[in-house]
């Protein structure tokens, strides 16, 4: 049953203004997704938002800053174009919600727009779509191949992408990790290496977070590197002994947490159980003891502007907090979440930083070394990285 606040939103909203020219070109056909809700923190949003019919999220046009036209400054065009050329790697990727539209379509067979909706419901809907069309090996590889395509294109070198539950239970743990290996593979030809976090849903239950530590310990794809926990961050001590598991494996921690106002504890139980990236965690930003020890341990927060945003869980762009992060000496890595149904791209996510953050050029390059230091990778391929960073991007003219 979908909450009362949910079923009340309001059902014409402006979309979120493009911040690319192709994302331009597609907007106007895609102004309801300004509404469009991540599924995977919805759970937690009802249980710390009080109830109303605006309440759910923020709408991006309604920012003071939103519907202004930006006076063109110099040296934007040569920013845009360095964030553009700038080697990224996206560590926060779900993997249903990076399919991107036409492969969707194609599934369906059908000409007309799948990623159309209006309210929560819809949004839930689309998700959900997505995430029962990806049920076969076949169906992965050609979801992961347009992926990485689009990363190709954005330049991002790097991506750990999020596996959830359902697609496990659907395929099978042994049939699925064949094909993520074959994914990898295929992406490596065209310079990206692929990492895999399987995670399980906090409201699923604790046989549904065995079921996924069970599979990342005895089916793992060659790529494993983490496992994590998404949807209801709330009580995440519960799952005290999965991530003991996980971590005897050698697997890293990376859960969401912290996400909405009053959730810091959340936080701090993912700090105890060994986390060394977290995913959202903007709470953190009205409580300076939590930025504290973010960053005495440098645990690095995922953070992905657009959604948090447009989920609510922070008041509007220019309101984000990643400036506050970063002064506090918290490690903070850009990502995307679920560019195809947020209709975004990490280089978007860059350029929102740095129109709305108020980032320099030479700060979108150290956030990009940020997370190439964050990601799970081998040294060798993180040193490479690096050094792309540093000699394939020059600062443009101020």
């Amino acid at each position: 049953m979908v909450p009362r606040t949910y079923r009340q939103l309001p059902q014409n909203s402006a979309s979120l203004r493009a911040r690319t020219h192709r994302d331009a070109a597609r907007t106007s056909a895609c102004r309801p997704a300004a509404w469009c809700i991540h599924h995977a923190l919805a759970t937690t949003y009802a249980l710390h938002q009080a109830p109303g019919p605006t309440s759910l999220t923020t709408e991006l046009s309604t920012s003071p800053d939103a519907n202004r036209t930006p006076k063109r400054r110099k040296g934007t065009m040569d920013l845009h174009a360095f964030a553009a050329r700038l080697p990224k790697c996206e560590l926060h990727a779900h993997l249903a919600g990076s399919v991107p539209e036409p492969v969707v379509r194609g599934w369906l067979g059908t000409d007309n727009p799948s990623y159309a909706f209006r309210d929560f419901t819809g949004f839930l809907s689309q998700y959900g779509r997505v995430e029962q069309l990806v049920d076969t090996p076949d169906r992965v590889h050609e979801a992961l191949a347009a992926m990485v395509d689009a990363w190709a294109a954005d330049h991002v070198v790097h991506a750990e992408v999020r596996v959830g539950r359902a697609t496990l239970a659907r395929i099978g743990a042994r049939r699925l990790a064949d094909a993520l290996d074959q994914a990898a593979a295929d992406a490596a030809v065209q310079g990206v290496s692929l990492a895999w976090i399987y995670e399980f849903d906090g409201a699923a239950g604790l046989q549904a977070a065995d079921h996924v530590v069970d599979a990342a310990l005895d089916d793992p794809p060659q790529a494993l590197r983490a496992v994590g926990l998404s949807g209801d961050e709330s009580g995440p001590e519960r799952y005290a002994q999965q991530f003991r598991q996980a971590a005897s494996a050698g697997l890293a921690l990376v859960p969401h947490a912290g996400t909405f106002p009053g959730t810091t504890h959340q936080i701090d139980v993912a700090l105890h159980h060994g986390a060394v990236r977290i995913g959202h965690a903007t709470s953190a930003a009205r409580d300076p003891d939590t930025l504290r020890r973010l960053a005495d341990r440098q645990v690095t927060v995922e953070m992905s502007p657009t959604s948090e945003v447009m989920i609510g869980a922070v008041p509007g762009p220019r309101q984000h907090p990643l400036e506050t992060f970063l002064a506090a000496g918290v490690p903070v890595a850009l990502c995307a979440d679920d560019p195809a149904l947020f209709r975004t791209t990490l280089t978007s996510e860059y350029l929102m930083a740095a129109e709305h953050c108020g980032q320099s050029a030479e700060a979108l390059r150290a956030l990009a070394r940020q997370a190439a230091r964050a990601a799970l990778l081998d040294e060798p391929r993180r040193t490479s990285i690096l050094d792309e960073i540093d000699s394939r991007s020059h600062t443009p003219r101020s």
